[in-house]
């Protein structure tokens, strides 16, 4: 009987040893496995950093072209409203030229002044 239970304690203890092995093994595999997560996590923060980093610096440079269009953009709208202005003036100059009133003032004054050729002679 005692042979038996030897034999019996000797198999439990090789059985634990497997195990202990198998769990090695495994504590291994597990922590290898942990490795490559953690690398492919620090390579991924990195290249998401990178990537936000250009992602601010193309909203940056989107600010600045468009306050570059809006300050064309007035640029513009004031030069059309100066050639606004100008042509308002000149239509007003041209309605003062055709106006009645210009044309009796004109006969007026032809009427009261000699004329360059009447002045030789």
């Amino acid at each position: 009987m005692s042979e038996d239970r030897l034999d019996r304690l000797e198999a439990l203890a090789e059985k634990i040893l497997e195990g202990l092995a198998e769990t090695r093994q495994r504590t291994d595999s597990n922590a290898k496995s942990i490795q490559a997560l953690s690398d492919t996590v620090a390579q991924d923060r990195k290249e998401w950093a990178q990537d936000r980093r250009r992602v601010f610096e193309w909203m940056a440079r989107l600010a600045a072209a468009q306050a570059d269009f809006y300050e064309m953009q007035a640029d513009h709208l004031s030069h059309v409203e100066k050639i606004d202005d100008r042509l308002s003036r000149l239509e007003r100059i041209d309605a003062l030229r055709s106006s009645p009133r210009r044309e009796r003032l004109t006969d007026i004054l032809d009427r009261l002044t000699p004329k360059p050729d009447q002045e030789q002679a």
